[in-house]
């Protein structure tokens, strides 16, 4: 495997693609790649650039593949120096490295990660999942959901409570007290006054309450509990993150590991139950869906107590607030009032007003009483 690689889309060379084909044996000896051209992919997230690389060969092929998606940093500074800061890059690129397609779940199948541990430059080099379409964040899908859980639940049990999960030294650990309580608890701190003033006619009521709710009690909500089952998590488990089947073909696969953790298995649950659904359908479907996840862990050995794992849920809604509260303080929302324009939609909706709601019907105040 090259031991340096390019650090942008632009620098990636018919030469070293070649040497990191052979490298990771998808390409015969005898063959190499001559010609590459690239296009941007759908709509460009905050967090990475994503291009489309079409490869042309010479002499052998063998199974090389014939396109390739390369993800790199982003060109905003402020937004690449934090991501680094929280080993967010590192966590996506040791996550291909060591776990991969022996996630239990389906990954885009990778050819090439590296990452320069000081700078926060990452080259990923993927499967073209192009044939697939992905999960509608703005509109939401009760199959997909049904069919997002499904898989969830197979990963989260290839994980339950391993041991395991402890020999990957970059993954940070559900009891990871600096991280989890220190780190984050000062990031809440530091990001919640810049929402409530960045959007000071939207985040109000319920929301805001809970917000505020959350920083006061973060440090109880976060301190590892002994008694707390821990597994594999994506943690950020959302239609956006997710590929699925057309007639042209391709699979149901989850992307973008940034956020990748040993934790509470809900904090994947929630996410998806809060962000798969818009709140009515939600309210309809909820003690369905949560169902169906217990049966796919018991399928598999393990026991989750329907009445725990529906508190758990509503405590990891937070966890999905969390996430929001720092998204909007650090990211560019015109990305997101974009994408939500062509939908006939209003971001703010899907953001504050949804998400509200949902928190809400889930009465996640009762579990900062």
């Amino acid at each position: 495997m090259p031991g340096d690689f390019p650090k942008t889309i632009d620098a990636i060379g018919v030469e070293w693609l070649t040497e990191a084909l052979h490298a990771a044996g998808a390409l015969p000896e005898h063959g190499a790649v001559v010609e590459l051209s690239s296009e941007p992919v759908g709509e460009q997230g905050q967090t990475g650039e994503v291009a489309k690389l079409t490869l042309r060969y010479e002499g052998e092929r063998g199974q090389a593949p014939l396109s390739l998606v390369a993800k790199v940093p982003p060109p905003f500074e402020q937004i690449r120096q934090q991501m680094h800061a929280m080993g967010l890059y590192q966590r996506e690129v040791r996550f291909y490295q060591d776990i991969g397609d022996e996630a239990g779940i389906s990954v885009p199948h990778c050819y090439f990660a590296g990452i320069d541990d000081d700078s926060g430059d990452f080259l990923l080099l993927l499967e073209d999942m192009s044939a697939c379409r992905e999960g509608d964040f703005w509109l939401g899908s009760l199959e997909d959901t049904r069919t997002a859980v499904d898989a969830l639940a197979g990963m989260h049990a290839r994980w339950w409570n391993s041991p395991k999960l402890v020999e990957f030294p970059w993954l940070v650990q559900h009891d990871d007290a600096d991280y989890n309580v220190t780190m984050l608890g000062a990031v809440i701190k530091g990001t919640l006054p810049v929402v409530e003033q960045r959007f000071a006619e939207h985040f109000t009521g319920y929301i805001r309450d809970a917000a505020r709710k959350l920083e006061e009690n973060w440090a109880s909500l976060t301190t590892w509990q002994p008694e707390w089952p821990f597994t594999l998590t994506h943690n950020d488990y959302h239609p956006k993150q997710f590929f699925f089947p057309t007639e042209a073909g391709g699979r149901f696969a989850v992307f973008d590991w940034q956020s990748v953790a040993s934790s509470a298995p809900t904090n994947d649950l929630a996410r998806i139950l809060i962000y798969g659904l818009r709140p009515d359908a939600l309210r309809e479907h909820r003690a369905e869906l949560l169902a169906r996840y217990r049966r796919g862990l018991s399928e598999r050995g393990v026991n989750y107590d329907a009445k725990q794992l529906e508190y758990d849920c509503r405590k990891s809604m937070l966890f999905s607030l969390f996430i929001m509260i720092f998204a909007c303080a650090t990211s560019d929302v015109s990305i997101l009032e974009e994408a939500a324009r062509k939908r006939g939609m209003n971001y703010l909706d899907r953001v504050f007003t949804d998400l509200g709601q949902n928190l809400e019907d889930n009465r996640v105040l009762e579990v900062l009483a």
